[in-house]
């Protein structure tokens, strides 16, 4: 993947949510921290529990065992998910946090750039005022963390288990609002993706037309069934 040093190579971490299949599986139930089932994760073997970020067990997990086995796999950075557990606002989302476990969550991601500074940060969804306006320890933006946002299904929405073409308002404005910022990590522009589902292999048309919607909106856009 790192193709000689012309590629970086980013692992998926799970901040906000944990699967029964993963090899720390065990670890995660014992810390307590569950709260409740993900919505349509629910069942199956990769059967999924929201985490609460605010619990001292699930942090420990986190910054002692799954962050340095990743590293040790010699990755260049995080794809950060189910970070969007602090911008849950209503029950309809999925748990609702405390100020404080809110909190909580952006300052274990200030952990993990503090004790990893030369590795890549991206935060998948999670894109509202709670992170792109958030302060952590020391008077630090939470913005400033990061090397890149990304978001899926800006221009494709999930109606009944079917995707079609239509806008996210809300995650359009988000996102919006973020390249509005201007941020250059490292000197570099922050990345900005998106990743749009059209159901099927077949799909050309929707495919084509979304991967434009997205190019045309300034991100590097991912299609995929």
């Amino acid at each position: 993947l790192k193709a000689g040093g012309q590629n970086r190579a980013l692992s998926y971490l799970n901040l906000g949510s944990y699967e029964a299949d993963r090899s720390y599986a065990k670890a995660a139930r014992a810390t307590g921290a569950q709260l409740g089932s993900y919505a349509g994760y629910a069942d199956g073997p990769s059967a999924e529990q929201w985490m609460n970020p605010g619990n001292p067990a699930w942090r420990k997990l986190v910054l002692e065992k799954i962050v340095p086995d990743l590293v040790k796999q010699g990755v260049d950075g995080f794809f950060l998910d189910n970070m969007e557990i602090v911008t849950h606002r209503e029950a309809g989302d999925g748990p609702v946090l405390s100020a404080a476990d809110r909190q909580a969550g952006l300052e274990l991601v200030r952990e993990i750039r503090d004790r990893y500074p030369n590795l890549l940060i991206v935060l998948q969804n999670g894109t509202s005022d709670v992170t792109r306006t958030g302060t952590v320890a020391g008077g630090r933006s939470f913005a400033s963390l990061l090397d890149g946002v990304s978001h899926e299904a800006v221009f494709t929405t999930d109606r009944n288990g079917t995707y079609r073409r239509e806008t996210d308002a809300t995650a359009l404005r988000e996102m919006r609002a973020w390249q509005a910022m201007g941020l250059r990590p490292g000197g570099r522009p922050l990345h900005m993706s998106i990743s749009e589902y059209v159901n099927t292999l077949g799909n050309h048309g929707l495919a084509r037309e979304v991967g434009r919607l997205g190019r045309e909106a300034g991100f590097t856009t991912f299609v995929t069934d």
